[in-house]
Formats: structure tokens, C-alpha cells, sequence
């Protein structure tokens, strides 16, 4: 499930041009550096990071 969720976060990171310098991943948690404009607010990423873990588990029936 690891793989899965950082694809997933390298692909929210590509499509909106956020970088993504670090990622650790928990079981249970993600902790990441997330790099944005300044235009983005952080609730406005986070919240599209967790919308495509969420929809990538559903789809990959996690």
C-alpha cells in the first residue's frame, strides 16, 4: 500500500506543480514536505493529498 500512496502523492504533486522534497510513511500516517505557490492555502493541499490517497484506496480496493 506504501508504493500505491506515494504514486499517488507524486501524481497530486504533479498535476497542481507541488514539489514533494521528503515523505515518510507510518502504517497509519504520512508525514511529507510539501513545497506550493503561495496561492495555496495549506488546508486546500492537504486536502487534495488525502482525496487522492482516499480515492486511489478505494479504487485499488484497499
Amino acid at each position: 500500500m506504501n508504493a500505491v500512496c506515494k504514486a499517488l502523492l507524486a501524481e497530486c504533486c504533479r498535476q497542481f506543480a507541488f514539489r514533494l522534497p521528503a515523505l515518510e510513511m507510518g502504517v497509519d500516517h504520512v508525514h511529507c514536505f510539501v513545497s506550493a505557490m503561495p496561492r495555496w492555502a495549506l488546508s486546500t493541499i492537504v486536502r487534495l493529498l488525502k482525496g487522492y490517497i482516499s480515492r486511489g484506496a478505494i479504487e485499488n480496493g484497499s
